[in-house]
């Protein structure tokens, strides 16, 4: 019985992985196990002297201070070296010995002193203060980029969060929305309308500066993960009613309005995810393959276009930024978060990711081809700020202590505001060539 329990204990070190259910019956198989090794370990077995050695007693003596210690330090050396396959392995075998000093000069004279009384509560109380006090410091000092100026400026840059999340991400449409989507009011001139998701919501700071120059008031009706596209949008099995509402709804209303300019910008990852599907009518089946979506979604962006050009407006469709690792991209991506701490602290620079712009061309070449072709054949133009983000052929997060992007994908909103004098120019001129 004691080896049939130490072979349950060892086959769960083998059969329960990542992927198990917990709680779950599954861990019925080390909990039986172990009751059957203590049941079964006084009647002096055949080999128990395997694990009654002196070894393995102090061992099982530090085992509960190991435990302890052990994931603390491993969940940390995964995120201070995320780089380092053996860091987790190298945190557990650090832990033994912390728990092995911890035991012997910490928890053993404590459990075997004579104190009682208050001096048990002032030892709790102590206990807590400490706990509580390194939490506060790893806290702030996270909080202040750990006093290093390198951190500190690109926490300045990243974590600022772009207006419209705040203000304008909503499912009601244009002609709908109050005032707080009205940036900058004061202009007197003809509008600017900001339509699609977290794409066209990151362009927000660059082109209200670019209508306070030309003094022309800033509509903003974008929300999130909806693209801006004349089709039914299914997502997780489920029709996004919502983003319906925004879309129609704000297609309807510019329909009726006087001639203007209309900035439309969304995401492309759509065309990557296999949990979102398109369909041209609302009572068509959605499809998920990618080639059909795209066919769908280029359709669709057309319609919108047509519909928009048609009433007189200029419709201006800006392509997706260049993105870590790709533009077309369903995963997550590059993040500063994922920066080892001791990297961020000797070089922050270093922390981001950057491309051959020839490799962002090469992988959206083709498809944005297509994509133009769509919107120009509908009266619309295309703008690529691939050229205001790369330099010198390489597209980056970062070009050193200056920080273009937020994410993998969306840009900073210091980014954002530096693209304004290129919007400047693109209104300008849709203005006087439009019609």
């Amino acid at each position: 019985g004691w080896w049939l329990g130490l072979a349950g204990i060892a086959l769960s070190c083998v059969v329960i992985t990542e992927a198990s259910i917990f709680p779950g019956w599954i861990v019925l198989l080390p909990v039986l196990s172990t009751a059957l090794v203590l049941a079964t370990g006084g009647q002096n077995p055949w080999g128990i002297a395997v694990a009654t050695n002196r070894p393995m007693v102090s061992l099982g003596d530090a085992s509960y201070s190991w435990y302890l210690w052990h994931w603390p330090l491993i969940a940390f050396s995964v995120m201070i070296f995320p780089s380092l396959s053996w860091a987790p392995l190298g945190a557990a075998v650090f832990s033994l010995g912390l728990a092995a000093l911890t035991l012997r000069f910490v928890e053993n004279p404590i459990r075997f002193s004579n104190i009682q009384g208050m001096s048990i509560l002032w030892l709790g109380i102590g206990s807590v203060i400490a706990v509580v006090a390194v939490s506060v410091a790893l806290i702030v000092g996270a909080r202040v980029g750990w006093f290093n100026p390198g951190v500190q400026q690109m926490m300045s840059q990243v974590n600022p969060t772009h207006k419209w999340l705040d203000e304008c991400n909503s499912e009601v449409p244009l002609g709908e929305r109050g005032p707080e989507c009205n940036w900058n009011p004061s202009g007197d001139g003809a509008p600017i309308y900001l339509v699609g998701d977290s794409m066209a919501g990151s362009l927000g700071e660059g082109l209200v500066l670019a209508g306070e120059e030309l003094g022309r008031p800033v509509f903003v009706g974008t929300r999130g993960a909806c693209p801006f596209i004349d089709a039914t949008y299914e997502v997780d099995n489920r029709i996004d009613e919502d983003c319906a509402n925004n879309v129609q709804g704000s297609l309807s209303w510019l329909e009726s309005q006087p001639p203007s300019d209309v900035v439309i910008s969304s995401t492309l990852g759509y065309l990557t995810m296999g949990s979102v599907g398109f369909s041209l009518n609302p009572e068509d089946p959605r499809t998920f393959d990618q080639e059909k979506k795209t066919s769908i979604y280029l359709e669709a962006l057309g319609n919108a276009v047509e519909r928009l050009t048609a009433t007189g407006h200029r419709v201006t469709v800006a392509l997706p930024p260049p993105a870590f690792p790709q533009t077309l991209m369903a995963d997550e991506g590059w993040r500063p978060s994922q920066c080892a701490t001791y990297e961020a602290l000797v070089n922050i620079a270093s922390c981001g990711a950057q491309r051959e712009e020839v490799e962002v061309i090469a992988e959206t070449e083709s498809l944005f081809s297509q994509f133009s072709e769509a919107v120009v054949a509908n009266g619309g133009s295309v703008w690529d700020p691939r050229e205001e983000l790369c330099r010198d052929g390489v597209c980056a997060t970062n070009f050193g202590d200056e920080w273009l992007y937020l994410d993998a994908s969306h840009i900073s909103v210091a980014a954002s505001e530096k693209l304004a004098q290129p919007l400047v120019a693109l209104l300008s001129a849709s203005r006087s060539t439009g019609a």
